[in-house]
């Protein structure tokens, strides 16, 4: 495993590079999510997978999820701009040839609260 700090919209790699690509929480920060799961698949070897995911994790207590999950339905959230930017990104990405990409909610009672994007290139 080699951790990367850089721009997820211009990777430096050669295409194809990446077995698997991770990347936790910045997605609300890219100028252009969409350019970023291009970049993403470009970067993928055949048969890899990329993972974009956002949100908490799974095992934060109940009596933290709900107020933060009440406070986003209420149409806020402190500390940036977290809206739910994954229900048209995955569309905009299959349209633009980054396939196949699936959608993964963790919580099901909470579909915008915790999510993951999978990017996978397929295998030759």
């Amino acid at each position: 495993v080699i951790p990367v700090e850089g721009d997820a919209q211009n990777m430096l790699f050669r295409d194809g590079f990446a077995d698997l690509i991770v990347s936790r929480g910045s997605v609300f920060f890219w100028p252009d999510q969409l350019a970023g799961l291009r970049e993403a698949y470009r970067v993928l070897k055949p048969g890899g997978v990329a993972y974009i995911g956002g949100g908490f994790p799974r095992n934060l207590p109940d009596e933290i999820r709900r107020p933060l999950s009440d406070q986003r339905r209420a149409g806020g959230a402190k500390g940036g701009d977290r809206r739910p930017i994954h229900k048209g990104l995955v569309d905009q990405a299959r349209a633009a040839g980054v396939e196949p990409i699936r959608l993964i909610h963790v919580w099901e009672d909470e579909p915008d609260f915790d999510w993951w994007i999978e990017i996978r290139k397929a295998a030759e």
